[in-house]
């Protein structure tokens, strides 16, 4: 007769849900769903420079003020800032992440995000 142990079956369900005491538990990620569409709108409030959304691939310019845009919930969108002369560093609120002068997120419903273009520095 074979004797399973708590370990024993943690190492087999591992790719389960499943918390085994070992470790942190796990939990799993939530999907996003939903239907309709999010709003998503952009300020600009320091500095100058224009911001490209993907997958739209349009831009939003410092002269504009606010720009928004409409998507279907759950569409992961990109936002890159391409600041002008004097201008090298874009601090992000409002994303999931920022990476260098990009901010992604999941829309998951309506979101504002704003950016201020720094000087380099």
């Amino acid at each position: 007769m074979r004797r399973t142990t708590w370990l024993g079956l943690c190492a087999t369900l591992a790719g389960c849900w499943l918390d085994c005491g070992v470790g942190l538990p796990r939990t799993q990620p939530q999907a996003c769903s939903g239907e309709g569409t999010a709003t998503l709108s952009l300020s600009i409030t320091a500095g100058e420079g224009a911001i490209t959304i993907t997958p739209e691939r349009t831009a939003c310019t410092s002269f504009g003020g606010t720009c928004n845009w409409d998507f279907p919930v759950c569409t992961n969108v990109t936002l890159t800032a391409s600041p002008y002369s004097g201008f090298t560093r874009a601090e992000w609120t409002g994303c999931d992440s920022v990476t260098g002068l990009a901010c992604a997120l999941e829309l998951k419903q309506s979101k504002s995000v704003s950016v201020a273009l720094k000087p380099g520095g």
